[in-house]
């Protein structure tokens, strides 16, 4: 009887790879399509390859695979992804690449899991040295098609119903059926794939922004679980929720429908691009859909790992033409700075906020264009608020811009620039209990302990483009 090995696959500079699309959208979500789709057909290529049963199809996606394979077909395995590395590799320009170690299926998984965790490490050491041609030149000719190529996928997947793979070019993916062995969506895994596809076409002058989400401390989560089945399971589970859930949202909101592209979703992350008012409507429902996720399934679980979520918004600079990849690699950069920060948290307009302190944000910009729109301020009083808000890297100048000293500065101020026109008795009560309500969201209640709230500034911001996007 042969021993059963875990193979474990991972694509290595996905994110490079996908920083350097340019400034063509179709190009990004071409690229994007074609390295989510690798982690997806590449192990079921591999099974079908070998006439195994799809069965032994362990965790596919988000950039990385795992399978189990019977010992003798190691060196097989071995080939076969050699050739698909240096393809990937190729069509990369050596952005990208994949690596992968096996073990054997003896003992615990906890002993089994390090094993392949200490491979892995020694791969992305060194992770040239699976292919033969890691230091072969790139040529122009081969790179600019790839291009067209990616761009051709994504074209072919808004209309397709299966995705194709063929030996003689085993970095490829086809939209359709014409090669070697093709995958349905419609049928289940493990026979078929689930792919999140949503592709809307925005009007040219919509101001646009990408949305990243991540798992919080997912890695963790997956190293304390003590048997690979329980593995498989939840890896399937965070993976199935993104896929699903991104496109019922989309599917079933009317402010989301026609307005959010999704650029990838993986094993415990997702990007999306579209209008920025309605990627903060999705960010807030798959917050609250996650957490739902999270107390059905996991709240026998001990500790917070993978139990909360951390997104990041970044919005296109006004009057400029959006570069979409530099849109995306900000928004990566936001997200590890919010991690790094405050996990369970929402990067939004330059501050870092709880996902409990996103209602107030919302009440508290509701407020400030009311004092615009139903009262005629002039929009320039935004600019004199945040004018409290001291940017800077000294520590002391944001601890400074942080607490007030002279609170009533910030009332005189307030009162200063909002001079509305003539008002009725009644309208001027309205106005008056309106400027209170705003300045006790901006530095509390108790003028002895006034602080400038973070939510104030993501009001401030929030405010100003809704009031664009209404002109």
């Amino acid at each position: 009887m042969s021993v059963q090995l875990f193979l474990h696959g991972k694509l290595l500079g996905i994110e490079p790879f996908l920083f350097g699309s340019g400034p063509r959208a179709e190009v990004l979500l071409g690229r994007s399509r074609w390295v989510t789709l690798l982690s997806e057909v590449l192990p079921r290529a591999l099974l079908r390859q070998m006439n195994l049963s799809p069965l032994l199809l362990g965790t596919v996606g988000g950039g990385e695979f795992l399978v189990v394979l019977p010992s003798e077909m190691r060196e097989d395995a071995e080939t076969f992804l050699a050739k698909a590395a240096d393809e990937i590799t190729s069509m990369s320009a050596g952005d990208l690449k994949l690596v992968w170690t096996a073990t054997e299926n003896l003992g615990d998984w906890s002993i089994v899991r390090k094993r392949l965790t200490d491979g892995m490490t020694a791969r992305r050491g060194a992770p040239g040295l699976p292919s033969d041609n890691a230091f072969a030149a790139f040529d122009a000719e081969p790179l600019e098609a790839a291009q067209e190529e990616f761009a051709a996928l994504e074209a072919g997947l808004r209309e397709a119903t299966a995705v194709s793979w063929s030996a003689a070019q085993p970095g490829h993916i086809k939209a359709g059926t014409e090669g070697d062995f093709s995958w349905s969506f419609s049928a289940p895994p493990p026979e078929g794939l689930h792919l999140a596809i949503h592709t809307a076409d925005l009007p040219p002058r919509t101001r646009l922004g990408v949305l990243r989400g991540d798992v919080d401390n997912f890695g963790a989560r997956l190293r304390r679980i003590d048997t690979v089945d329980e593995h498989i399971r939840l890896s399937h589970l965070y993976k199935d929720f993104f896929a699903g859930e991104l496109q019922v949202l989309i599917a079933s909101l009317p402010d989301l429908a026609g307005r959010v592209t999704i650029l990838h979703s993986g094993g415990d992350d997702f990007a999306v691009y579209g209008a920025w008012d309605s990627l903060i409507i999705l960010a807030r429902e798959i917050q609250r859909v996650f957490g739902l996720l999270t107390q059905h399934h996991l709240q026998d679980l001990v500790g917070p790992e993978g139990k909360t979520i951390t997104m990041a918004l970044v919005v296109a600079a006004p009057g400029q033409q959006a570069n979409l990849a530099a849109l995306y690699e900000e928004s990566s950069r936001k997200l590890e700075l919010a991690k790094t920060g405050l996990n369970d948290s929402f990067y939004l307009f330059g501050r870092s906020i709880e996902w409990k302190q996103l209602p107030d944000a919302e009440e508290l910009q509701k407020q400030l264009t009311r004092l615009v729109d139903e009262f005629d301020c002039s929009p320039q009083f935004l600019n004199e608020l945040r004018g409290f808000y001291r940017e800077g890297t000294n520590a002391a100048t944001r601890r400074r811009a942080v607490r007030f000293d002279r609170p009533w500065r910030f009332h005189r101020r307030l009162q200063q620039v909002l001079e509305p026109p003539q008002l009725g008795r009644r309208r001027e009560r309205d106005f008056e209990r309106l400027c209170q309500a705003v300045i006790s969201e901006f530095i509390g209640k108790q003028a002895g302990q006034a602080r400038l709230r973070p939510t104030g500034r993501v009001a401030l911001e929030w405010a100003q483009l809704s009031l664009q996007a209404s002109k």
